[in-house]
């Protein structure tokens, strides 16, 4: 068995903590954005009302490139 033994500056695990938080926050609005997407889909079928869906795939698409953007920046 290896043990590993990895020191931060402060500073920097400060920062590695901002990212994560920002990253685990972005994933869970994506989540919810699924959540809401297939709501209002199952609204839409009983409705007839495609405005609401276009909009919340716009919001959707929005995250998907944020979290493309994170994931370039951690990389």
């Amino acid at each position: 068995m290896t043990k590993f033994s990895i020191k931060f500056n402060l500073k920097e695990e400060g920062k590695i903590w901002l990212k994560f938080v920002g990253v685990a926050n972005l994933l869970l609005e994506e989540i919810a954005a699924r959540s809401i997407i297939s709501r209002i889909e199952d609204e839409n079928k009983k409705l007839k009302f495609p405005g609401a869906l276009e909009e919340c795939e716009e919001k959707r698409n929005s995250t998907f490139l944020i979290l493309k953007r994170l994931r370039a920046f951690f990389i």
